[in-house]
């Protein structure tokens, strides 16, 4: 790392370990008068330059996060669902994913019908270089819970593998999650999502819940 680029690295760190763990000094200084550059205060214990440089490697998107720009773009979306025993209920929808700040987190914004009723959602995915794990934020408009996974590129190479829990209101208790996306190739994908129900024994068993296929736009 050059000296130029080692400055500009300490500076944008800096800045944000001062404002997040000093309780926003930067901006206090600032309003005091003093010169609130971060280059200028001294880096805490341990902030050497190679310290320095692999928490900005750790900040800058990479390869998982190029696996995930295959979604990039508009989809067109036919939605299978499974509330029991006997053939799925059949919607259609869409989905347009857009990639925000800088490449790091990619957002999906899924519209349609659900029970005859308007559905919206919306997703947020990414990939934490620190812990090595993809991860999958979901919220819509049938609740007021938030559902996170995490997940890991599937075994075949073509797709990635969710596991979790999320809250089932019906029972009021959490439950499992386990998803499956797979690409068929740059123009479809497949989403299918199974989920701890009881069985006919009344034993918790996983389910297939739901089933989408994306075809681009």
């Amino acid at each position: 790392m050059n000296r130029i680029r080692f400055q500009r690295a300490r500076r944008m760190f800096l800045a944000a370990l001062l404002f997040y763990c000093c309780g926003g000094t930067v901006i206090g200084t600032v309003a005091s008068g003093g010169s609130g550059d971060p280059a200028d205060q001294e880096a805490p214990a341990g902030m050497d330059e190679a310290t320095i440089k692999k928490m900005m490697d750790l900040a800058t998107p990479g390869e998982h996060h190029k696996r995930l720009d295959r979604y990039a773009g508009s989809w067109n979306t036919t939605v299978k669902m499974w509330m029991g025993d006997g053939e799925p209920t059949i919607a259609t929808g869409s989905v347009i994913y857009s990639w925000l700040l800088g490449g790091r987190y990619l957002q999906s914004r899924h519209t349609g019908q659900f029970a005859g009723m308007p559905f919206e959602g919306v997703g947020i995915d990414g990939y934490d270089n620190a812990q090595r794990r993809y991860f999958s934020i979901w919220l819509d408009n049938m609740g007021t819970g938030v559902m996170t996974l995490t997940g890991q590129p599937s075994a075949d190479g073509e797709g990635i593998d969710y596991w979790g829990t999320t809250f089932d209101a019906t029972t009021m208790k959490e439950v499992k999650v386990r998803e499956e996306v797979r690409w068929v190739d740059d123009k479809k994908y497949t989403f299918t999502m199974f989920m701890e129900m009881p069985g006919p024994d009344g034993k918790m068993q996983e389910a297939r819940v739901m089933e989408i296929t994306a075809v681009r736009q």
